[in-house]
């Protein structure tokens, strides 16, 4: 199928039938605009769609892939099933799931520094722009008006300043997973030793930011194939228990108390990320991010944050007024995504809310 607003109906690797749940992607190519400009939707629905139309935005170095498969350009570490992955909950309760590969998503890892220039140009604009083409294709394939906007980490910062733009234009609701409105004085802290400014990044010739997990730090994938080889530092029984440790000092998941988080789903995560973030979105940001603080989103919007990690971070007294909150004490920030009592503490809690008419 080729729509005639550029979308382009494509048979992929993941574009299958898992049992009751099925899934369909779209590409849009911008070619014209340089290499490797171009975003992709996944659909993902199940048998009965009597539901809500919903749109997931990724985080830093994740991908719409990555949300519903755990995998990267095909390579998974891990097979979620319901419990671990809140799309296949909701398209199992009849929503209708779409999430966006940002152009990150097929950048080639081989590439370094300077021949990453051309992401010099991905800024806000352009991610607010593929947003908004993308609103507009899923609503006019579905032939609604509205749609809920959904946004992890990252991407609840992208809904947040999205929704402070263009809430009145085809937005329902706004669901922030560990992500939305930053504490002016937490910026360093979401993205540290960024250029400041447009000519500082050109003049660094630093145009984007490298993973600390993917394609190019197999360490994740290694570890979670061979948890018990010797840790490289000591003090601890082996190297997952090291991976661990760290994650929990950077509160990134908390394995040692409640939630009790496993490496069999944090460290998928970590293996699948893209290789690189643009350093644009990181300076469009901050700018665009402080004066969002002014407007007034009239969303209904749920919010979860991560008691060790997001409390620090973001800015609740600027969330859209009536915003359901929801703290997950001891909860770090990957926990949220695929902990091992998230199934319980969210996937349950947002099914509710959206099941409930917001």
């Amino acid at each position: 199928m080729n729509s005639g607003s550029g979308w382009k109906e494509i048979n992929s690797f993941s574009a299958k039938k898992e049992g009751e749940i099925e899934e369909k992607e779209w590409v849009k190519d911008y070619s014209e605009e340089g290499p490797y400009n171009k975003i992709c939707l996944h659909r993902f629905s199940g048998k009965v769609k009597s539901g809500k139309i919903i749109l997931c935005l990724p985080g830093t170095w994740s991908s719409g892939e990555q949300l519903i498969h755990l995998s990267y350009h095909g390579m998974g570490y891990a097979f979620p099933s319901q419990e671990k992955s809140r799309y296949k909950y909701l398209a199992s309760r009849g929503h209708i799931i779409y999430a966006l590969d940002y152009r990150t998503h097929f950048v080639p890892p081989f590439l370094k520094d300077k021949e990453l220039s051309f992401m010099r140009e991905w800024g806000l604009e352009k991610w607010f722009r593929d947003i908004t083409e993308s609103i507009s294709f899923i609503l006019d394939l579905e032939n609604a008006e509205t749609l809920l906007l959904e946004g992890d980490s990252f991407g609840g910062i992208a809904a947040f300043n999205y929704a402070s733009r263009y809430s009145d234009e085809n937005l329902s609701g706004l669901i922030l997973m560990d992500g939305g409105p930053i504490k002016t004085e937490s910026w360093e802290l979401i993205y540290p030793g960024t250029p400041k400014s447009v000519e500082e990044m050109d003049g660094k010739g630093v145009f984007s930011l490298d993973c600390p997990g993917g394609i190019n730090n197999p360490i994740w994938p290694f570890a979670l194939k061979n948890p018990d080889v010797p840790s490289p530092v000591s003090g601890f029984k082996n190297l997952a228990e090291y991976l661990m440790h760290n994650l929990d000092a950077t509160n990134f998941t908390n394995f040692k108390s409640y939630p009790f988080s496993k490496m069999e789903y944090i460290f998928p995560i970590l293996a699948t990320f893209d290789p690189f973030w643009p350093c644009r979105i990181a300076i469009d940001l901050k700018d665009e991010e402080l004066s969002s603080l002014n407007r007034d989103i009239k969303l209904p919007s749920i919010f979860f944050t991560s008691g060790n990690f997001g409390t620090a971070l973001w800015d609740e007294s600027s969330l859209p007024r009536g915003t359901k909150k929801v703290m997950l004490d001891g909860y770090g920030h990957l926990d949220i995504y695929a902990g091992e009592n998230t199934f319980k503490d969210v996937f349950s809690v947002l099914g509710k809310w959206i099941d409930n008419g917001k």
